[in-house]
């Protein structure tokens, strides 16, 4: 019937909810690469010029705004056709 039709789905949507960092503790990477993995900091190195390194931040340690450096969450979402 219907559901076996091949204009059944024409789309797949993914959707996950990401934390957002808190704008008042967060902290650069490039104050605190050593607190990152080294596989992972050599993943970043890798995929990003210097300059979009120093653009990226980390999760800070929680201040009167927030609790644990998350300030909620949003929606990032892909969709295959």
């Amino acid at each position: 019937s219907e559901l076996c039709s091949p204009g059944f789905i024409n789309a797949i949507i993914y959707q996950k909810l990401l934390p957002v960092l808190c704008h008042h503790c967060k902290v650069e990477l490039k104050h605190h690469r050593d607190k990152v993995e080294r596989g992972l900091m050599a993943n970043l190195d890798e995929m990003f010029s210097q300059q979009d390194v120093d653009g990226l931040y980390l999760r800070g340690p929680g201040c009167q705004h927030c609790k644990n450096g998350i300030k909620g969450r949003t929606v990032v979402a892909e969709m295959l056709v």
